[in-house]
């Protein structure tokens, strides 16, 4: 009887676990969008970032650090039809994130 309590103790515990994990992930997601950075842009702004192209890499000599900017369809739509090269600037709601 000893081995069957523990097993079920077991289960309820990773049930309780994943549960939790599960309500953490969903409200750190909610938050996210609701954060502002120092300059004033907010995450809200750039909702679905994850899934942009990427568009270039980026290194910080003073962070030692690789980073990586990424355009929503728009700017890279508008990069592909060769802006800025061609002198027209790039398209109202282009924008561009860095990840780092």
């Amino acid at each position: 009887m000893t081995a069957r309590k523990n097993s079920i103790l077991s289960v309820i515990s990773v049930i309780s676990l994943l549960a939790l994990s599960t309500f953490i992930i969903a409200e750190d997601r909610q938050d996210k969008y609701s954060l502002k950075e120092p300059n004033g842009v907010a995450f809200s702004e750039i909702k679905g970032h994850e899934t942009w192209q990427a568009v270039a890499p980026s290194y910080r000599t003073d962070k030692k650090e690789v980073r990586l900017i990424l355009g929503n369809e728009t700017l890279v739509k508008a990069y592909k039809e060769g802006t800025p090269e061609n002198g027209r600037p790039f398209p109202e709601g282009s924008i561009l994130v860095k990840l780092g």
